[in-house]
C-alpha cells in the first residue's frame, strides 16, 4: 500500500512466513512509519511476539499522531509503560518485539531502531548509512544455542532452549535490549538524525528482509538492497524467499523457520 504525507510518500511490502499468520507489523502516521517484528516461539500463545509488536505498534502511531515531535526514545519509552501498566505485562515474561521508527519533518529525519530490525538511510551524496542493533548476535554464549535442521528430532528442544537463553540476557547491560515490559529499553535504542534535505530515502525492515544482506549475501550490500527497494520494493520479498527455499531444512544456514515473516517501509522524501 502507499501513504502521502508532506515531504515524503512511504510504500509498503509485507508477507508472512512459513510458520502461520505473520508477526511482523508495519503502522503508517503523518509523518511517520513504524516496522515491528514480534519474536516467535515454539508453544502458541494468545499473547505472542505478533500481539506484542501489534499492541505496541498501534500505541506508538498514535503517539506519534498526537505529537509529532516528541523525542523517539521517549515515545517509545511512554508507549512501554502505557501497555505495560493497561495490561499487566511482567518483565522476563512478557512477549518481545523489535521496534524501528522513520519519522520527518521540515528540518531533520529521525531514525530509532531497537532489535534487529534495521533502518537503512541513503543520502543525495550517495553514502549509505545502516543503523543496525546487533546487540543480540554479539552475545558470546549465543552460538551454542545456534538452531539444529528442523529435520532434527531435537530442534524445537534447541529452539526453546535459545528462548530462555536469550530471555536471560534481556534488557541489561550484558546482554541487549529489546522492547518488552521494561520501559528502560527505550533508553538503549539506537538512534540517528540527519537534514531532510540531505536524505532521499529510508528503508525500515525486518530480519526476514535484512537476512538478504547479514544471512545470505543474495545481494553484495545495503546499496543494492535500497536499488532494488526503490526499482520495486516487492521484489526484497522474491530475493529473501528464493534464498530460503535453496536451504528450506535450515542445513546452510541454520534457523528456526523455513520462511521467517517479512516487512519493509520504504520513504522516498521529495
Amino acid at each position: 500500500m502507499s501513504a502521502n504525507a508532506p515531504l515524503a510518500c512511504v510504500q509498503t511490502v509485507e508477507a508472512p512466513g512459513s510458520a502461520g499468520p505473520s508477526q511482523d507489523r508495519i503502522f503508517t502516521c503523518r509523518n511517520a512509519v513504524v516496522v515491528l517484528d514480534g519474536a516467535s516461539s515454539p508453544e502458541p500463545s494468545g499473547r505472542d511476539g505478533g500481539w506484542m509488536a501489534d499492541t505496541l505498534g498501534r500505541t506508538l502511531a498514535a503517539l506519534l499522531d498526537e505529537l509529532p515531535d516528541l523525542d523517539l526514545s521517549n515515545a517509545l519509552h511512554h508507549a512501554l509503560t502505557t501497555i505495560r501498566d493497561r495490561h499487566g505485562l511482567i518483565e522476563g515474561t512478557s512477549p518481545s518485539t523489535t521496534v524501528s521508527i522513520v519519522r520527518w519533518s521540515d528540518a531533520y529525519v529521525d531514525a530509532l531502531v531497537l532489535g534487529d530490525s534495521p533502518v537503512v538511510v541513503k543520502l543525495r551524496s550517495g553514502e549509505i548509512v545502516a543503523l543496525m542493533d546487533n546487540r543480540l548476535a554479539q552475545l558470546s554464549e549465543r552460538a551454542q544455542y545456534e538452531p539444529l535442521p528442523r529435520s532434527h528430532p531435537d530442534a524445537k528442544d534447541r529452539w526453546q532452549q535459545l528462548i530462555q537463553y536469550e530471555r536471560s540476557k534481556r534488557n541489561q547491560p550484558n546482554g541487549y535490549w529489546i522492547a518488552e515490559a521494561n520501559p528502560e529499553a527505550a533508553r538503549h535504542a539506537l538512534a540517528g538524525r540527519w537534514g531532510r534535505a540531505d536524505v532521499s530515502h529510508a528503508l525500515a525492515l525486518t530480519d526476514g528482509i535484512a537476512d538478504c544482506i547479514t544471512v545470505f549475501q543474495a545481494l553484495p550490500g545495503w546499496r543494492a538492497l535500497l536499488d532494488v527497494a526503490r526499482d520495486n520494493l516487492a521484489q526484497l520479498v522474491s530475493i529473501a524467499e528464493r534464498a530460503e527455499d535453496a536451504d528450506p531444512d535450515g542445513q546452510r544456514w541454520p534457523r528456526t523457520k523455513h520462511r521467517d515473516d517479512k516487512a519493509a517501509a520504504l520513504v522516498t522524501f521529495t
